[in-house]
């Protein structure tokens, strides 16, 4: 069991509380042979320079540091344009990737070349391990997928997976490079719109053997987020430049966008209330989820 061809990214923030995790993953990594790379943008404490510390010795650990402020979706872009290998995993510094995962998680990977994202459990829990079962993810998607386009247009929106930081994915998937995540206005669901890139470009399968653990701890960033109706319009916009790079047909690619933003201001405006306020102003007869056939 090897991870030659596997790359852990690990963008840092802040990280030293999480060093025991982050060091634990390195380790378990390590031991099969994967590439680790490291990076923070901010350097608001010396987590970067303590990693860099540790593994100085070992040339398969790499790590970046700087003062420039960048966010998390520069973060993790650099570490994405770093990679060096076919396939590579993003790994939250405060959750734990166990290796042997990582391991089953690849091999469907390097085996059918239609592939370019493989998930598989997670287990959510306090940072005092106790277990939060209704947290747990990604939720499995429910039918077999026989019309890939349609499973893009669909998946986001059902909320069947929110994998972004749990998978193994494939790094050359355009013109033989990464696909880079494309920042929202805001930055939310960044990720979950990367990973509707990603489902433009071949096919997801879920490796149900392999089990990660997802922390869900007070103070943690996400925990000061400030959530908007109006982020599901800008998901939509990231989205639609996905499609519009990837869909080649003309029909389908207007199918879709049209489809996309349908989905975006219906979410948006049930969020703000205004269907409940004003429920004959709820659009009907049109799909909420499905690419209509063009």
């Amino acid at each position: 069991m090897s991870l030659h061809d596997v790359t852990c990214l690990i963008p840092l923030y802040r990280s030293v509380p999480q060093l025991p995790i982050v060091f634990e993953n390195i380790d378990d990594h390590l031991r099969l042979g994967a590439t680790v790379l490291c990076s923070d943008e901010h350097g608001l404490d010396d987590a970067a320079q303590q990693i860099a510390d540790r593994y100085a010795s070992n040339p398969d650990v790499r790590v970046f540091s700087g003062t420039d402020g960048g966010n998390w979706v520069s973060n993790c872009n650099r570490l994405i344009s770093e990679c060096r290998t076919p396939f590579f995993r993003i790994t939250p510094h405060d959750d734990t990737f166990p290796a042997a995962a990582t391991a089953l998680l690849v091999q469907p990977l390097r085996c059918h070349p239609k592939l370019v994202l493989s998930h598989g459990r997670v287990l959510a829990e306090t940072d005092s391990a106790e277990r939060l079962p209704n947290r747990d993810e990604p939720q499995v998607w429910p039918e077999p997928v026989t019309d890939q386009l349609r499973f893009a247009a669909e998946f986001f929106w059902r909320g069947h997976y929110n994998g972004a930081f749990k998978s193994v994915v494939r790094a050359n998937v355009v013109d033989n490079g990464p696909l880079l995540i494309r920042p929202t206005a805001s930055l939310r669901h960044s990720e979950r719109a990367w990973l509707f890139g990603y489902s433009l470009l071949g096919e997801f399968t879920f490796t149900p053997e392999a089990t990660m653990k997802k922390r869900y701890w007070t103070g943690s960033l996400t925990d000061g987020w400030k959530r908007s109706p109006h982020d599901m319009i800008e998901a939509a916009d990231v989205m639609a430049s996905y499609v519009d790079d990837f869909v080649d047909d003309p029909d389908i690619r207007a199918a879709l966008r049209f489809n996309l933003y349908l989905n975006a201001v219906r979410r948006a405006g049930k969020a703000e209330g205004y269907y409940t306020r004003h429920p004959g102003y709820e659009p009907t007869g049109l799909p909420v989820h499905g690419c209509p056939n063009p």
